[in-house]
């Protein structure tokens, strides 16, 4: 498609500095907001988002998230692909902690074995999962429909969040589904 091509031709690529990876991505994204705050961010089917919204919008989920667990405790995520995902990786690196996606697609003993060995502070999905989320809580870690989540957030800042993230901070926690992770 031409959305495609446009994203792999060279003059739509920002370079950056090695140096830029001595700090954590989230903060990549709250500089790029403050430079081009009313740039495009993220192109999707049904909308685009500037730096500057993607940023208040990630920061909010962050402060939303901050009240639901601990900073460092990683953080599951049943999700498809679209605005509420990115949103929530940005959040969730925000407030210090790591995330691992779950696909709901699995057989749910694969799923809760792999919630079980992640043994997550929260469990964020869409709302066609939320019972599905629930269950694999089982009552032990808050389960949250993202939508509902973010709609909520609107009243909180959207200030840039003051979480001491270091680059090498641990981002993605990844599980095949075949293993026994054990």
């Amino acid at each position: 498609s031409r959305a495609r091509q446009n994203l792999r031709s060279p003059e739509t690529f920002t370079p950056f500095h090695v140096a830029a990876c001595d700090q954590p991505i989230h903060r990549r994204l709250e500089e790029q907001a403050a430079r081009r705050p009313e740039e495009t961010a993220v192109i999707l089917p049904s909308q685009t988002v500037t730096y500057a919204e993607l940023n208040g919008a990630a920061n909010r989920a962050a402060r939303l998230l901050a009240e639901l667990q601990e900073s460092g405790q990683p953080v599951a995520l049943m999700l498809r692909q679209g605005y509420e995902s990115i949103v929530w990786v940005l959040a969730i690196l925000k407030a210090g902690c790591s995330y691992a996606p779950l696909d709901q697609r699995l057989p749910s003993a694969t799923l809760q074995a792999m919630v079980d060995d992640l043994g997550p502070g929260a469990l964020l999905v869409d709302r066609r999962y939320l019972d599905l989320g629930h269950k694999l809580a089982a009552n032990r870690f808050p389960v949250d429909d993202v939508e509902a989540a973010l709609r909520s957030a609107d009243d909180l800042s959207a200030q840039n969040l003051d979480c001491p993230v270091s680059a090498d901070a641990l981002a993605y926690v990844f599980r095949p589904s075949g293993s026994p992770g054990r």
